[in-house]
């Protein structure tokens, strides 16, 4: 929306669940920074072991003890407290659960957004399309001549997977039932070829796209791209081999 608001006459965004958005604390290293990655590896090996034990750190708090993440849902809610003035437009975008049960956003600009005085934010999810209106929940009524959807995800059970047969009309959500698995394709399902593979580790699932969505794809009548599990296993551990040697977080 910090994209789209800019060339839109008039913006509304319609929330069906606001959601926690905490600090993006990005910033260009300094040349001094890149001079000591480049002449000791060793500190640049050390910066990128401490992203990643500062976001695996959380783990214990959404698995174990909710009561650790306080102090991040405290940093999320400064966070809100000081890019949006507006005491309701604030209460609507605070959520009314723990941090952590749903997916935590990472935003300097959406919540700013919201305050533009042409931008205007219904608290409500849509219930129906009618025409050019868009109705919400809460009855809200809104003329509109664009719609872009972002209405979430679910990371388990794509709902594309309800819509794709294989052989047999065996449903693609069923072949997925113990697991999401594509290296390769599955057996005796069309095989889509997406830009974010069921594996969660972005690097690995471009590796694997550019080194065996290709090979994915059926030749001849016949193929269909099943795949052993051991092959599987060979797959992914070579893919994870080059990662290692080209330096790539697992």
């Amino acid at each position: 929306m910090p994209q789209i608001a800019p060339v839109a006459g008039h913006t509304t965004a319609f929330q069906r669940t606001p959601a926690w958005i905490a600090p993006w604390l990005d910033r260009r290293f300094t040349r001094l920074e890149r001079w000591l990655f480049r002449r000791v590896p060793l500190i640049q090996r050390l910066a990128r072991a401490l992203v990643y034990w500062n976001r695996e750190a959380m783990v214990v708090g959404l698995a174990k003890r909710r009561s650790l993440l306080r102090p991040v849902q405290a940093v999320a809610a400064a966070h809100l407290r000081r890019q949006v003035r507006d005491p309701q437009l604030r209460a609507d975008l605070t959520p009314d659960f723990t941090i952590g049960c749903k997916r935590i956003l990472i935003s300097n600009d959406y919540n700013p957004t919201l305050e533009r005085d042409d931008v205007d934010l219904v608290p409500s999810g849509v219930r129906e399309v009618r025409g050019s209106t868009i109705v919400a929940a809460d009855g809200t009524e809104r003329d509109v001549d664009t719609i872009v959807f972002g209405t979430g995800f679910e990371v388990s059970q794509p709902p594309i997977a309800r819509h794709v047969r294989g052989r047999g009309g065996r449903l693609l959500v069923d072949v997925w039932a113990d697991g999401m698995h594509a290296h390769l394709g599955r057996p005796r399902v069309p095989q889509p070829v997406p830009a974010r593979r069921p594996q969660h580790r972005a690097r690995s699932h471009l590796d694997g796209l550019h080194d065996g969505g290709a090979d994915a794809l059926p030749r001849g009548r016949d193929h269909h791209g099943a795949v052993r599990r051991s092959a599987r296993r060979r797959g992914a551990r070579g893919r994870h081999g080059r990662l290692r040697r080209r330096g790539a977080p697992q």
